[in-house]
């Protein structure tokens, strides 16, 4: 019995040792400090090093980036009255189509097998029901067929996300808000591989879409399969403009 004794009050011992070490070397919290430890300036600007040098990597060999400005039509496919002041464009339409879009030359930067994103911001001097703004990657429909796409449509006043696949041929919406006259919005789609695009306005998720998300790609031999950006608007019968002043796109390679 003595000898258990001896052995409990050993392990008691070895137990206070370890949390008195413990409390004297754990991490402690500093609000300024997101990796919770107080660090000497040397070891900083060694951790900072790695994280530049991964967060380059990571962007080169990892992701695939895209940025449009309105700088001019050279760099723009343009279709009716379409304007660039100042790095905005502007897209004047009454009973008319207005559109740009941009053709990569290589076919394969858009592709539907990788996790991919883009964002725009846009805003109309009419919300009534004659705005028709279509915002999209890749291209909606030739000739009634569907097109593998995703993105925006501005039907009325009615802003949607939208997608489509070639394969199924099928198109499928989700409401997202009611839009307001003279009013800027940053829009975002995210297509998750086989599984949802999310559809955002201003920073907040206000639809997801599951089924019929684009998965094939569009016939190589065609410019359009290597449309990055499709915008267009038109109106019914009175005039209006929509305005933006810019594009970006991301995927993973």
């Amino acid at each position: 019995m003595d000898e258990l004794q001896k052995k409990i009050e050993t392990l008691t011992t070895r137990l206070d040792t370890i949390s008195n070490e413990f409390d004297n070397y754990k991490f402690k919290v500093n609000p300024d400090n997101i990796i919770g430890r107080d660090l000497d300036d040397q070891s900083k600007q060694v951790i900072q090093d790695i994280v530049k040098d991964n967060i380059l990597d990571i962007w080169w060999d990892e992701l695939l980036y895209w940025s449009a400005s309105y700088d001019g039509d050279e760099a723009w496919q343009v279709t009716g009255g379409v304007v660039f002041i100042g790095g905005e464009l502007i897209l004047d339409s009454s009973a008319d189509f207005e559109g740009v879009f941009k053709d990569t030359n290589n076919k394969n930067v858009l592709v539907w097998d990788k996790d991919q994103r883009f964002r725009m911001n846009f805003s109309v001097n009419d919300s009534d029901s004659e705005n028709d703004a279509r915002l999209f990657v890749g291209k909606r429909e030739v000739g009634g067929t569907e097109l593998s796409h995703y993105g925006f449509h501005l039907d009325g006043t009615t802003l949607k996300g939208e997608c489509g696949d070639k394969t199924t041929d099928t198109r499928n919406t989700v409401d997202l808000l009611t839009i307001a006259v003279d009013t800027n919005y940053e829009i975002e789609a995210r297509l998750f591989v086989g599984r949802k695009i999310e559809f955002y306005v201003n920073d907040i998720l206000y639809g997801t879409i599951t089924d019929n998300i684009p998965e094939t790609n569009n016939d190589t031999t065609l410019d359009y399969n290597a449309r990055i950006a499709d915008i267009s608007f038109t109106r019914t019968s009175t005039a209006g403009s929509f305005y933006s002043s810019f594009f970006e796109y991301i995927r993973k390679r």
